[in-house]
């Protein structure tokens, strides 16, 4: 009798450690890991948008998107180590090639001008812009608005947007800027939104859902349709930088999901050009 109760007792103990094995198991396989993505405040907002759907999708798994420390930032961390990938909005320089990074594009972005939602101005040629921001024209009654002076918001030297309006419109390369200095798109978009007869330039997606325009850059929409046909210039490339060998399980899963339908219908929906790896 005391043979079979000590039978059973181990049968039970297997049966107990078979069920915590499975149990032990089932959990690391589902826990992931946390990946932190540093860089440019350009794409903060979609990458932020990306982590959060990705997460929601993929129990145990952690993306952190911290405030910008810049492209050029990110590109240091990301060669240093400090990061296994960062977020950019400009190419990698010749002064940090040395770090060895891949880059990765992911998605292209439109920077537009944007007047404040009473201007009533629907398009300006590129040298009307010019004279604008450098404090040439001071009214808009100047190309064909109401009597009202014109309150210009630029960017800081160095911003990715201005960037690209300097290299694509000839009038802007060598402008000296006049207006107030905004440092974010959201302070640029608050900016629009709660200052009259106001203009500025900002990234596409950050419009989203909100009052201010963008207007006609030289009667040219700023579309997705335009800037896949190169009509429109205006447009910023969104790449991760890193280096392969150190990226994880948990940057390896976060990139397929952007390169997913559900990532790629992200990006379309926040007004992006989703770029194939």
């Amino acid at each position: 009798m005391q043979s079979n109760r000590s039978k059973d007792l181990l049968r039970l103990c297997i049966v107990v450690l078979f069920v915590a094995i499975t149990i032990f198991s089932g959990l690391s396989c589902s826990r992931g890991g946390t990946l932190t993505v540093p860089g440019t405040g350009a794409c903060e907002g979609i990458v932020t948008e990306l982590a959060n759907a990705f997460c929601a999708a993929n129990t145990g798994y952690q993306v952190l998107v911290p405030p910008s420390v810049g492209s050029g930032g990110g590109i240091k961390r990301a060669g240093t180590g400090e990061s296994v990938m960062s977020r950019i909005a400009r190419p990698i320089k010749e002064s940090e090639a040395h770090y060895g990074l891949s880059y990765m594009e992911f998605a292209k972005d439109r920077v537009v001008f944007v007047v404040s939602s009473g201007v009533g101005i629907s398009s300006l040629t590129a040298a009307q812009l010019a004279d604008i921001f450098s404090g040439k024209i001071r009214n808009w009654s100047q190309v064909g608005g109401s009597e009202a002076a014109i309150r210009v918001f630029s960017r800081e030297s160095g911003d990715c947007s201005l960037q690209i309006i300097q290299e694509q419109l000839s009038p802007f390369k060598d402008l000296n800027f006049a207006g107030e200095v905004m440092y974010h798109d959201y302070e640029m978009l608050a900016a629009l939104e709660n200052n009259r007869n106001s203009i500025g330039f900002l990234t596409s997606s950050s419009l989203i859902g909100k009052k201010p325009k963008a207007i006609m850059l030289d009667g040219v929409e700023p579309s997705v349709s335009n800037v896949t046909a190169g009509r429109y210039t205006l447009a910023l490339n969104y790449a991760f930088v890193y280096k392969e060998d150190l990226l994880d399980k948990t940057a390896r899963k976060f990139i397929d999901y952007i390169h997913s339908s559900a990532g790629r219908k992200i990006l379309e929906d926040h007004g992006m050009i989703p770029v194939s790896p």
